[in-house]
């Protein structure tokens, strides 16, 4: 059983004022904001890290009277502990503590802040005032010096033993990163169609530097848009655009002068390549999201449509209305206990997978698929001191764990990109090389 264990808190964020916080930059469920208040040593070099709720769905508010232990920690907090901790080695990995929170608090920083986030974010979603507790983080990204986001994506090709005929020729030649690229960009949305994570991951120089390369001018092209990189300098995330604040940053850190931006890209790459080369984090991510993920998206859904068969029929609102299928319904969510057993089991040494799964198994396997995905959507942070004196810093964040309920999302996604990108040609389909493919 997981251990009995407490989160360390952080100081009450309610003795800071909104004004006193700088927003930095959000995802799909959490959205970042940097201490830059008057010293304060509870929160000087940290971050808030507020949970967001979304704009079109109903949710259960959490009444402002409710006692605190109503609501549990945020479980990042409690999966980085038993989890993440168990397959990441300790210096890659931030501390998180438990930030308390306060309604009226949460309220006026909402509304403090909302003009800095996006539009399209604000239009989708807000941070959630009900929350009584956040986390508060080391601040990588708000102090001197600047900081670089990379959400690396998938990092290996599938095993063909579980693809169709029928795809099996698309996705052994074809990253799912590079694909859905040419996805996005057939809907006339923007992509990182000139960065493929297999080079950033093969630990080899020259593929590095050319993953480097195309995440820039995926960066540039996309006039910042793209999350696959993001670069920050004391605490503010530079756009292309941004002229002004593109060459400050290029002056104080590469020297002064003006810098063109093939100029500039070249001197970021220089920065960056014996940083990536030198960290073991990138080849830790990627073995872990080949590992986790040992069937594809197909040997996965066919498992556990085989699961699902072994079952008592379950009725439900679909079936009764004459729509219904395995697939439409949910697993339920693995418990905390369930994944302390699942992390014992994978990390025995006795562990060792079978070329035909039994699906009496298929709970195991369905954590290890949501960890897999866990990891294909986490982010590198690279944190570059202002003072050559101290170390560059190297960590892995947003290691939310992920929900059964992506499952149908992932499914019909995966399809998708595959329907579309079967439709290139053969001499015009990208071949992605993965270099830790096991031949």
């Amino acid at each position: 059983m997981p251990r009995e264990h407490h989160a360390s808190r952080a100081a009450k964020v309610s003795t800071t004022t909104p004004s006193d916080w700088k927003y930095v930059s959000e995802g799909g469920a959490t959205a970042v904001f940097s201490y830059q208040g008057p010293p304060n040593p509870a929160f000087d070099g940290t971050a808030l890290r507020l949970r967001k709720t979304s704009n079109h769905e109903t949710k259960n508010d959490i009444h402002p009277d409710d006692p605190e232990e109503n609501e549990p920690d945020d479980p990042m907090i409690q999966f980085q502990r038993d989890v993440i901790a168990r397959l990441m080695p300790p210096q890659f990995l931030i501390e998180l503590r438990v930030a308390d929170l306060e309604r009226p608090w949460m309220e006026a920083f909402a509304a403090y802040h909302e003009p800095s986030r996006p539009p399209a974010r604000r239009e989708a979603d807000s941070i959630d005032v009900t929350r009584k507790k956040g986390i508060q983080v080391e601040d990588l990204v708000g102090n001197e010096g600047w900081s670089v986001e990379i959400k690396p994506k998938w990092g290996f090709l599938p095993s063909p033993a579980y693809l169709s005929p029928e795809t099996l020729p698309i996705k052994t030649r074809t990253c799912r990163t590079c694909m859905h690229s040419h996805l996005r960009q057939s809907k006339g949305e923007v992509a990182a169609a000139n960065y493929c994570p297999l080079d950033l991951f093969s630990g080899t120089e020259e593929r590095v530097k050319r993953a480097i390369h195309g995440l820039w001018d995926s960066w540039n092209e996309s006039g910042g848009t793209i999350n696959n990189l993001r670069i920050f300098s004391g605490g503010r995330m530079l756009k292309p655009m941004d002229i002004e604040q593109l060459e400050t940053w290029s002056q104080k850190t590469f020297g002064t002068g003006h810098h063109a931006q093939a100029e500039l890209r070249d001197k970021f790459t220089a920065a960056l390549l014996p940083i990536t080369l030198g960290t073991s984090l990138l080849q830790r991510v990627g073995a872990l999201q080949r590992t986790l993920d040992s069937f594809d998206r197909e040997g996965f859904s066919e498992l556990r449509e085989r699961a699902w068969s072994m079952r008592p029929p379950v009725v439900s609102d679909r079936e009764q209305s004459g729509s219904s299928s395995i697939s439409d319904v949910n697993e339920p969510e693995p418990t905390f206990p369930e994944w302390f057993s699942f992390i014992n089991t994978f990390t025995s040494p006795d562990t060792s997978d079978t070329a035909f799964p039994d699906p009496a198994d298929f709970p195991y396997y369905l954590q290890a698929y949501l960890l897999s995905a866990t990891f294909k959507d986490c982010s590198v942070m690279i944190k570059m001191p202002s003072n050559p004196e101290q170390q560059v810093v190297v960590k892995v964040i947003d290691l939310d764990v992920k929900s059964v309920k992506k499952l149908r999302q992932w499914e019909k996604l995966d399809q998708q990109i595959v329907e579309v990108y079967s439709q290139v040609g053969l001499d015009a389909r990208k071949t992605c090389i993965d270099a830790w493919a096991i031949t």
